[in-house]
């Protein structure tokens, strides 16, 4: 049995006997030309036959070679995303100013990283809607290592429960009239926050437990906050691991050349990708399209 060592042109046994065996294989297969070569009648085809048989039998043998001492490389280490938790789904304004509540409970597959895989309703709340939410908000996580542990035949039970405030705190978005067509400029004033999740922490509705209705399509949080200088205007947009990665600061001004909304940014996405959302959040909003 050969043992494969080292040098690729040593795995068939020394330089001699890997030649000779082209040569010879060479020959053997020659025999329809063999009788012409040796009384010397040289034709064309014997010799494009003769150079076509040698490079072939050349790659095929130091192919071989090469695969059979090369050693197999390692498989690069399996690098997982971090654990992420879900986020609380979006509670569809339709529903919930219709006060339709329920509760869903899903099964979640997952992959030796803990990603989601598919996720399954076993338990309807009774509207779609909800129901479509509830999965929505499952999709993006990764389980960690501990909680995959509770795994039952390969799935992790899951549940949300859509709670309906029948007192009717679902609120609109209260944006100035005097801002209907405003003009957008980014704010001077940086967001005074070292992450966007402290920003997320630390910024809290002026009036709690509102509802506000969804302002763009992307999953995001809307929050409206009274201070000393004005009211604010807070959106915070979710990357598909349901963590919020980009703030934004909306301050609705009146300058000397009318209708101001003064925009502060914070993002922690790729370049070209928060370069992409500054350029859809200085176009406004459908209630507040910039001039």
């Amino acid at each position: 049995m050969h043992e494969v060592t080292g040098s690729p042109t040593r795995a068939f046994g020394d330089d001699g006997f890997f030649i000779g065996t082209i040569k010879a294989i060479s020959f053997a297969t020659a025999a329809p030309y063999a009788s012409k070569l040796q009384i010397g009648i040289e034709t064309k085809e014997a010799r494009m036959y003769f150079l076509s048989r040698w490079l072939l039998l050349a790659a095929t043998f130091t192919s071989a070679c090469f695969a059979a001492d090369t050693p197999l490389q390692p498989a690069s280490a399996l690098v997982c995303p971090a654990p992420t938790r879900a986020a609380p789904p979006v509670y569809p304004s339709n529903e919930l100013r219709a006060g339709r509540g329920g509760k869903v409970v899903m099964q979640a597959t997952f992959d030796e990283c803990g990603r989601v895989l598919e996720v399954f309703v076993t338990q309807k709340s009774g509207s779609k809607p909800l129901d479509n939410a509830a999965v929505a908000s499952i999709k993006p996580v990764v389980f960690s290592e501990e909680a995959r542990t509770h795994a039952v035949d390969g799935k992790l039970e899951q549940s949300v429960t859509f709670t309906a405030d029948v007192d009717g705190r679902v609120k609109k978005v209260d944006w100035p009239k005097t801002h209907k067509n405003p003009r957008y400029v980014l704010d001077d004033e940086a967001i005074p926050y070292a992450t966007v999740a402290i920003a997320f922490d630390s910024i809290k509705e002026s009036e709690p437990d509102v509802f506000r209705p969804p302002v763009i399509d992307f999953r995001h949080r809307w929050v409206q906050v009274d201070t000393p200088q004005g009211r604010e205007f807070w959106l915070f947009l979710y990357s598909k691991a349901n963590v919020a990665a980009v703030a934004a600061r909306y301050r609705p001004v009146m300058e000397p050349d009318g209708a101001v909304v003064r925009l502060a940014i914070q993002c922690e996405l790729e370049k070209p990708q928060c370069e992409a959302i500054q350029d859809m959040l200085l176009k406004g909003f459908a209630f507040a399209k910039a001039k």
